[in-house]
């Protein structure tokens, strides 16, 4: 469906979200988003009732759309820890798997405004991301679990929660930089195997920097 044959609420969604991803809460007017609905301002306060209402209807529904597609892998590592098989070798599996989920989703471009809107909330979070949503939360926090088990951590260790907090941020900024990522490798991003390729990069460098990180540690908690 195009934007112009959408409703006026999904019109006034849909393009606050593009704003708000680009200029972030403040930096966006209401006058923005209804010229880009092709709205008018008294059919957004009918719906939303102000900004403040369309930014919480943007924000719950990018919510909503992150946390669907992180749960089936969420799930999984419950399911693994519930039945006593999350240990050093099953850790490092799901942390495989939970990169690449999370890798597939950020190159998703069904999902771009969502992704650049959650970097933009990360970066410089409005009054509306304080706390941080238990979607994005949960993100970081399955990662730490992860890594305790794999280098045998305890809840002690810091590192363990700037490690999580390096990982999925830098997905996060890797798949928010297209245009300076068509300069540096040359090619466009409309390309596929130009998609392809970065994703695959990008976990190679994430994984093989990361395990040998992972067993370092895991090696001092051994000689203790």
């Amino acid at each position: 469906m195009t934007k112009s044959k959408m409703p006026t609420e999904e019109r006034i969604l849909s393009a606050a979200a593009g704003l708000f991803a680009l200029k972030g809460y403040e930096g966006t007017t209401t006058r923005e988003i209804v010229k880009e609905a092709n709205a008018s301002l008294s059919s957004m306060q009918l719906y939303f009732g102000s900004k403040e209402g369309v930014y919480k209807a943007v924000l719950d529904k990018t919510m909503a759309a992150f946390a669907k597609k992180t749960e089936t892998m969420i799930g999984e590592i419950d399911k693994v820890e519930k039945l006593g098989l999350l240990n050093k070798g099953s850790s490092w599996d799901m942390i495989v798997s939970l990169t690449d989920a999370v890798i597939e989703w950020a190159f998703n471009k069904d999902y771009a405004v969502e992704i650049m809107l959650i970097q933009k909330e990360l970066m410089q979070p409005s009054p509306f991301f304080k706390p941080m949503p238990e979607s994005v939360k949960a993100l970081y926090q399955y990662y730490e679990k992860l890594f305790r088990v794999y280098a045998s951590a305890d809840d002690s260790e810091d590192w363990v929660k700037g490690l999580s907090f390096t990982i999925v941020t830098t997905i996060f900024a890797f798949a928010n930089m297209p245009q300076a990522m068509e300069e540096v490798i040359g090619k466009p991003l409309s390309d596929p195997d130009t998609i392809i390729s970065a994703k695959v990069r990008l976990k190679r460098y994430l994984l093989t920097g990361l395990r040998p990180y992972l067993n370092f540690h895991r090696e001092e908690k051994e000689e203790e």
